[in-house]
């Protein structure tokens, strides 16, 4: 039977990608963010109405000596992950992630889904020279090479099976089209909607990121699974995220192969405004191993990209079985308003 020899967990935002020197005025495009997310209580809410509620001690914070030693936390931290992978060399990677307006729009958003094509395509992030620096000097953490990553068709389909056999409808795709677009919302808390005309698009940034950064872009075969996190009305809740995560590594270890396995989630933490409380909610929950704590996070909080750290809770149910290693966190804040992307990294082993 197939063994499960590796688990991590890593944030993927632009900033871990981008000189720490850019990060204010990244932060300065978030007055114009639509469909905020108060920590306080899950409503929409203004840019203003963040800086009216934020902790007057912020400014003081957004010093370019604190981004610089964040940064170094946060590289040093992705090295460890980065050697640590490379050492435990696994046979094949699942990786658990989700979109995030790339290939699923309001024609078709799966709550669950799982790729079996034999290849999936990620694309070199090149953005128009109208871009803002900042973002051009982000781009390459999300893929900077254009590869056919393999994967692990086999393994995929099994887990496709086995997971229908255990009451999880999942969603199936073994192809992409070229070009991508659509529209998101107006749903649920996500008011404003979203038009995106359609454009050449590889993996989503979430698993291109692993590949990149992880991987050295030299992928190992992998099984890219898909959560709705963000967009309402499917998403998965909290528990359902868990017990998925269960199911996942009940598949695995059911499947008839001797190969060594590793799951890795990318995603989280709260974004785009920090919320320290649920990050330390599930902090202290990962930490402890705790299934009922992390359960009962409130799915208010665990909206728009702080949703992704469901992606974290998928994994924990898979690894519950390996012991939980901490690496590192960082706060993220970029602006008086208390907007940002907040870290965080561990390895389950």
């Amino acid at each position: 039977m197939a063994e499960i020899v590796l688990g991590m967990g890593t944030s993927h935002g632009p900033m871990l990608s981008m000189p720490p020197e850019m990060w204010l005025e990244f932060g300065a495009d978030d007055k114009d963010r639509e469909n905020l997310v108060a920590p306080w209580d899950g409503s929409n809410v203004s840019y203003e109405d963040l800086l009216e509620h934020a902790d007057p001690t912020l400014p003081h914070r957004l010093t370019l000596d604190n981004f610089k030693e964040q940064a170094a936390t946060a590289q040093n931290a992705i090295k460890l992950l980065n050697k640590t992978l490379a050492e435990v060399k696994p046979d094949t990677v699942v990786l658990i992630g989700n979109d995030q307006q790339e290939w699923f729009f309001d024609d078709m958003m799966p709550s669950l889904a799982v790729y079996w094509g034999e290849t999936i395509p990620l694309r070199a992030r090149k953005l128009p020279d109208s871009a803002p620096a900042y973002r051009k000097a982000a781009a390459w953490g999300n893929g900077d090479v254009d590869l056919d990553v393999p994967v692990n068709a086999e393994l995929a389909k099994h887990l496709i099976d086995t997971f229908i056999d255990d009451g999880f409808d999942v969603a199936h795709f073994r192809y992409v089209r070229e070009k991508y677009g659509g529209r998101i919302g107006p749903a649920g808390y996500y008011q404003e909607p979203t038009e995106h005309s359609a454009r050449p698009q590889g993996l989503p940034h979430g698993p291109a990121w692993v590949i990149k950064r992880l991987m050295d872009n030299k992928p190992y075969p992998v099984v890219p699974i898909f959560q709705n996190t963000f967009y309402p009305p499917n998403q998965p809740t909290v528990k359902r995220c868990y017990a998925f995560g269960r199911a996942l590594r009940s598949a695995i270890k059911s499947w008839d192969s001797d190969m060594r396995v590793a799951v890795i989630a990318s995603g989280g933490f709260s974004h785009f405004v920090i919320d320290e409380e649920i990050d330390d909610w599930a902090h202290k929950a990962l930490r402890e191993r705790d299934p009922e704590l992390l359960c009962s996070m409130p799915e208010w909080k665990l909206q728009m990209g702080t949703s992704e750290i469901k992606n974290w809770v998928t994994a924990a149910g898979a690894l519950e079985e390996l012991d939980y290693q901490f690496i590192a966190r960082t706060p993220g804040y970029r602006s008086p308003a208390g907007t940002g992307h907040a870290d965080a990294f561990a390895i389950w082993q």
